[in-house]
């Protein structure tokens, strides 16, 4: 059960970075593109956050809410 949950993690992670990547290429995405979070900063509505925080809230987002259907009450 654990190396399944394992296998399954890697998965999302190896998708994560060669399908990101592919979306990446076709939006034409560029770094030198500014975020209403940065243009707009006031420190309450608009904030800026680290980037590897960024991957791992959308990491979580995706394996996080798998779980929950399974749960019987």
């Amino acid at each position: 059960m654990i190396l399944l949950f394992f296998i399954g993690l890697i998965i999302l992670v190896v998708g994560y970075k060669f399908y990101g990547g592919y979306v990446e290429r076709q939006l034409g995405v560029s770094e030198d593109y500014v975020t209403p979070a940065i243009e707009f900063e006031d420190g309450i509505d608009f904030v800026p956050i680290k980037k590897r925080k960024n991957q791992l809230i959308q990491l979580l987002n995706i394996a996080g809410t798998g779980p929950t259907t399974y749960l019987r009450y």
